[in-house]
């Protein structure tokens, strides 16, 4: 109904009112009876999916508006009930009816036009006694109906039906219609009158006016119970979950960028290194208020008026900031907790000396030597750390020390068999940051003595990944040598 345009919606009013239409030509006036039911549908808003739990409406509150203005107030007024039918799941539509037949519908609507037929009037007729038709109220604040002295309320298999009125003036006379057909309707069904006593129960179905016109919101509202409920409006809090979900989840998403993207620019000096460890810092800050919207997005979506999609999102740009979060949190962690050092040896008396990588650590940042201090610090950081004894000839141990250097990945510098040793340097997945590796191995009673040092170029903190490499490291050379 809401593609017509209003000047011919607005034409039905007078053969809706009167039952007749009328024709005024330069000579004459005619008048032609036009006594019908008007039948007719339209959509919430022009996209069609306001209310739907399952997709959500494209259109704002001004283009909905419009939309529904098209529908004048007098039109809306002799327009006698308004069904609002949610969406039907593909599932419940290919399911079988659980409802009555047209056979069985339409014997009972015989049945109820019996009723009116033989007490001379039908409700239809707008000079009929339910014209008079008043309203009492109740104590629930529900109200009843009265024609004279008698409460038209009526109950049928333990289901109520309640009657609310707030008319405005052009709605008042046919109002009384809506409910007078259902007790016409119990009677005919055979259902008890209620009594002033009955308390009517909440949950509105069928309404004489969309909840989404504006214009004049006290129209008559027929209210049934028992049957399914028209799909919750949104509540305040459903609506700030959903715009917070929102903002969460693009605050998880720069968040995210702003902690990926600084390590590859930095690796092709786009970006200087103080700069892109910032970044790093602000992302986790940004995440972790990120989460805090998202939980509170969670919060406020859990409410039965909230769709499912919204608590998604909202779930979703938890998960986003949580995982974002994680890792400078993480590395605060060790931070806090792990030695500040970048240089760790298997031998902290007498490290490994780096030859063959001296040429290409002249722009690092941390100087080749040994820092005395830095032995006591790993001492207390990783007891773990101490050279790899094996029962084996130097030159075996050797050849799986290379073996497993290439494994691992690093890129081999130069390699001395004669002299045991062997010098590398890998690489940081994120940043790339270089970090050199020297392997010496010394003959000791039959079997041989491995250590290792790994010295990063730049950082003051290495935040445990020299330890981490050169456990890994002397696992792989073990279980090559077959040591446990």
């Amino acid at each position: 109904m809401g593609e017509f345009t209003p000047a011919a919606l607005d034409a039905l009013r007078q053969p809706l009112e009167e039952g007749s239409v009328t024709l005024a030509r330069a000579q004459m006036t005619l008048s032609f009876p036009s006594n019908f039911m008007l039948i007719a549908a339209m959509n919430p808003c022009p996209c069609g999916h306001f209310s739907d739990p399952t997709r959500e409406c494209r259109c704002t509150g001004g283009i909905i508006q419009r939309y529904l203005g098209k529908i004048s107030g007098p039109l809306l007024d002799r327009i006698d009930l308004h069904i609002e039918v949610p969406a039907v799941a593909y599932q419940e539509l290919r399911g079988q009816p659980s409802g009555a037949t047209s056979a069985e519908m339409r014997a009972r609507v015989e049945r109820v036009r019996g009723v009116q037929h033989a007490r001379g009037y039908y409700n239809s007729q707008e000079n009929s006694p339910l014209a008079q038709m008043t309203l009492v109220g109740a104590a629930t604040g529900g109200v009843a109906v009265r024609v004279g002295n008698e409460i038209q309320g009526v109950q049928a298999d333990g289901t109520t039906y309640t009657f609310e009125w707030a008319a405005a003036v052009d709605g008042q006379h046919r109002v009384g219609l809506h409910p007078a057909g259902f007790v016409d309707g119990c009677r005919g069904l055979g259902c008890r009158p209620l009594t002033r006593t009955d308390t009517p129960p909440g949950g509105t179905i069928w309404q004489h006016r969309p909840r989404l016109a504006a214009r004049n919101r006290r129209a008559p509202t027929m209210a049934v119970a028992g049957l399914r409920s028209l799909s919750p409006r949104t509540s305040a809090a459903a609506s700030a979950g959903r715009m917070l979900g929102w903002l969460a989840l693009a605050v998880g998403v720069l968040s995210a960028g702003a902690a990926l993207l600084p390590g590859p620019a930095y690796r092709v000096e786009l970006l200087p290194l103080g700069l892109a460890t910032q970044s790093v810092r602000w992302a986790g800050t940004a995440a972790v208020g990120g989460a805090t919207l998202a939980l509170l997005a969670v919060l406020l979506t859990l409410g039965a008026s909230a769709r499912r999609r919204w608590r998604r999102r909202a779930w979703l740009a938890l998960a986003v900031n949580v995982v974002v979060a994680a890792g400078p949190l993480y590395l605060l962690y060790q931070l806090q907790y792990l030695p500040h050092i970048h240089d760790i040896s298997t031998d902290t008396s007498n490290p490994p000396a780096f030859e063959a990588v001296v040429a290409q650590r002249r722009s690092a940042r941390n100087p080749i030597e040994y820092v005395p201090a830095t032995a006591a610090a790993q001492r207390q950081g990783y007891p773990d750390i101490v050279p790899l004894r094996l029962p084996l000839a130097p030159s075996v141990v050797f050849d799986n020390a290379e073996r497993a250097a290439r494994t691992m990945g690093w890129q081999i510098v130069a390699t001395a068999p004669d002299k045991l040793r062997l010098e590398a340097t890998d690489s940081t997945l994120l940043f790339g940051f270089k970090d050199d590796i020297v392997v010496r191995i010394t003959p000791q009673n039959g079997g041989s003595v491995v250590d290792v040092r790994s010295l990063s170029r730049v950082g003051g903190s290495d935040f445990g990944t020299n330890a981490r490499r050169v456990r890994a490291y002397l696992k792989r050379v073990a279980t090559a040598s077959g040591a446990p």
